[in-house]
């Protein structure tokens, strides 16, 4: 991040770094990555457990993969793209994964 008096240097699992005017050389989380992961999959597993299916994060990822969708459309066509004729578009995503390994 940019700011007119510094930077902010940061990396998911690495240091935190600020150079400017403020200068402040951060923690780091290295563990974030295998700790994050053992908390996903103790809360999954909960969840089964005790028959709660709600998945707060499912909305915001589909609604974020179709941005993505509608970028991608309005970029390979070269114009604007609105919501509704996304939805109503009714286009069909194959990925290619040929190549792939088993």
């Amino acid at each position: 991040m940019f700011g007119s008096k510094g930077v902010l240097e940061t990396g998911y699992g690495g240091g935190v770094l600020i150079r400017g005017d403020n200068y402040f050389n951060g923690g780091r989380t290295p563990e974030i990555y295998e700790s994050g992961a053992v908390a996903n999959i103790a809360a999954f597993h909960d969840s089964i457990v005790e028959g709660r299916f709600e998945n707060e994060t499912a909305g915001p990822s589909v609604e974020s993969n179709l941005i993505t969708i509608l970028g991608r459309k309005a970029a390979y066509e070269n114009r604007v793209v609105g919501w509704d004729e996304l939805v109503k578009d009714g286009e069909r995503l194959v990925p290619d994964l040929r190549g792939l390994k088993d």
